[in-house]
């Protein structure tokens, strides 16, 4: 298979409570929105300076020997109309262009810093804040999506190099690149996946999650996230449908359009805390839940396991989502060691403890000065959790480093040690993190402080780190006190 091949059907793609959306309906537009993009883009990015690479002004003489340029005209998008968002990704690839897709939840710092990091020809978004992000960035211009839909009218019967596109099917070469940013709190890096990457990936995932085109799997993951988009590349490979839906919805009295929803969805993936927070289960066809995203206590599992066909997701960014997931929980005693089953087309071994990871579903690298660092040592890319490997089945140990999940990000115990110490009252301070009902953890801090009460120094800290990272309780700081090593 050296392409992805999108083929042109009645057969529904995508749906949510607006609106629905079939593959042939799917492959038209794309088609016009690759067009307009190859129009907008880039004459406006021309005006500016030659779309081929030009060196990034902090590209490195030490990155020569071992990166390679991505000479691609990158392209942020920041869409939250996920199935808008689909469009405009797989129309940058029709394009010639590298789709970079942008995390909604970035504050204004990372921002900045990632914008720093690599050059790109533009910004495809539906938010009013890129007007201010991009005010020093004068190479980089806006597309807004209201301008990117009007191609849905464009009539292209009469342009012979889609007519063929447009008659049968989309194919797309496995080597076209998308960049995903890792998610947490940590400062983000971007990630070079292939389609081959994610195509692989998600082959792989069928070994323990059956999807073909009957069934339809639930979205309510960040589209942007590597987890959300591998929903739609099992789509698309199965030929099945995703259907987009708000999980607060549930705490609301339903209309019977969304309780129609419900009842279509036969997969779900979700994290700890979306979880926790669903009561019963309102989805009376659902077959399969990929959990995953975030440590996840026992007891939540004990609760939960009979009602939600659950199956545990081990995974990662670099490695286009799923590495290894377990067999539907069934039995109470599963709960206390759960074995994972490697999926195909990846390769783990154990290093000094820790989980490397390899294999045709491994990422190209990461982008820094717009070039592609290969982080791997010998082809095996290094975790830091912690793990036992017997008999070919994985079982997680826990994090080797001071990074735990919250709510499926990562969150950084050092990275909050050192903005807090940047407050002058605080003197010295440990994060750690403590189990929660409804986030798996959360930070609390271990603190000496002076000259400053406690409600002043929540304050300085709400307005020094986004919420996730913000300590939910303060005790002494006294070392005994500690958790973790």
């Amino acid at each position: 298979m050296s392409y992805l091949e999108i083929k042109k059907s009645e057969h529904l793609f995508y749906e949510d409570l607006e609106k629905k959306c079939t593959y042939s309906e799917f492959t038209n537009s794309v088609v016009k929105y690759s067009l307009m993009l190859q129009n907008a883009v880039a004459a406006r990015f021309l005006q500016k300076q030659d779309l081929k690479h030009s060196p990034h002004p902090h590209l490195a003489n030490a990155f020569v020997e071992s990166a390679h340029v991505l000479t691609e005209p990158k392209i942020l998008i920041d869409i939250q109309d996920p199935l808008v968002f689909m469009k405009t990704v797989f129309a940058c690839m029709h394009a010639g262009f590298c789709p970079v897709l942008w995390n909604s939840y970035f504050n204004d710092t990372q921002t900045q810093q990632i914008l720093e990091q690599n050059t790109y020809a533009a910004c495809i978004t539906d938010s009013e804040r890129w007007e201010q992000n991009l005010k020093n960035q004068n190479s980089i211009f806006i597309l807004k999506t209201s301008e990117l839909c009007l191609a849905e009218s464009l009539d292209l019967r009469a342009a012979q190099e889609f007519e063929f596109h447009l008659q049968f099917h989309l194919r797309f070469q496995l080597e076209k690149k998308i960049i995903f940013f890792t998610s947490g709190t940590v400062q983000p890096k971007a990630c070079v996946l292939t389609l081959e990457n994610l195509v692989l990936n998600a082959q792989g995932s069928q070994q323990t999650i059956p999807y073909n085109s009957n069934h339809s799997w639930g979205l309510c993951l960040p589209h942007f996230h590597v987890g959300g988009f591998a929903i739609f590349i099992r789509t698309l490979l199965a030929k099945a449908t995703v259907v987009a839906i708000d999980l607060a919805k549930l705490q609301r009295p339903q209309q019977q359009e969304f309780s129609l929803l419900l009842k279509k969805i036969t997969h779900l993936s979700l994290v700890p805390t979306q979880l926790q927070r669903l009561n019963k289960n309102p989805f009376p066809h659902l077959q399969h839940v990929l959990l995953g995203g975030s440590a996840i206590s026992t007891k939540l599992l004990t609760e939960k396991f009979q009602e939600f066909p659950l199956h545990m997701s081990y995974g990662m960014t670099e490695m286009g989502s799923q590495v290894a997931t377990t067999p539907l929980l069934e039995r109470r005693e599963d709960l206390e060691s759960l074995p994972y089953h490697i999926l195909p087309y990846r390769e783990l071994c154990l290093k000094d403890g820790c989980i490397a990871v390899s294999g045709k579903c491994l990422f190209q690298g990461y982008l820094l000065a717009d070039c592609i660092l290969n982080p791997c040592t010998d082809a095996y890319f290094l975790t830091q959790d912690q793990a036992q490997i017997k008999n070919g089945l994985l079982f997680l140990l826990g994090r080797k480093d001071r990074i735990f999940q919250s709510a499926g990000e990562n969150i950084s115990c050092h990275f909050i040690e050192e903005e807090l110490l940047k407050i002058k009252n605080i003197e010295k301070v440990r994060i750690e993190p403590e189990s929660d009902p409804e986030y798996g953890y959360v930070p609390v801090a271990y603190i000496q402080y002076k000259n400053i009460s406690e409600a002043d120094l929540k304050d300085k800290i709400k307005n020094l780190l986004p919420g996730l990272m913000r300590p939910q309780r303060f005790y002494s700081y006294q070392p005994k006190n500690w958790k973790t090593e």
